[in-house]
């Protein structure tokens, strides 16, 4: 734009003054035309940097985004290894909590009949006793429970 106004009065200018004038416009041009050309290769070679820079920082960025994903990948993996031995380690638990319930209530269940059949045992023999001797009268109840409490003792003892 303002190359071209300079460029057009020198020429006015020119065709007014004679041959030194047209010498003088001639060198001027030159000039100009070095000058032009040298901003030129200036902003080329700046150009060129910046498209070289850039090429640089985007390579910096696709190693950085590529060593991103393989933090992410492996992280996940390594959540999902987690989560499956805590998965199996809760099962594991579940069976071992299951089978000592069931064992507790096999015991549990175990220990009821046999103080049902001491007791049984017990009040049978007491009474036999007392039918042999002549003395059932009704104090039975007092031997049964001190019968039945030797037993608890011998029970408690056992489960010990």
């Amino acid at each position: 734009g303002a190359e071209m106004v300079l460029l057009r009065s020198d020429r006015e200018e020119a065709a007014k003054g004679g041959g030194d004038a047209v010498k003088t416009l001639e060198l001027r041009w030159q000039d100009r035309c070095e000058d032009l050309r040298a901003r030129l290769e200036d902003a080329n070679s700046e150009r060129a940097r910046l498209e070289e820079e850039m090429a640089h920082e985007k390579r910096r960025a696709d190693e950085t985004k590529a060593e991103l994903e393989r933090d992410l990948a492996n992280a996940r993996e390594e959540l999902e290894s987690t989560r499956r031995e805590f998965a199996a380690e809760r099962v594991a638990l579940m069976s071992d909590a299951g089978e000592a319930t069931k064992h507790a209530s096999e015991v549990e269940d175990h220990v009821e009949r046999e103080v049902q059949r001491r007791v049984a045992e017990a009040t049978s023999a007491l009474e036999k006793a007392h039918r042999a001797a002549g003395e059932f009268d009704g104090d039975a109840e007092t031997e049964l429970a001190k019968v039945l409490k030797q037993h608890a003792a011998k029970l408690a003892h056992i489960e010990q």
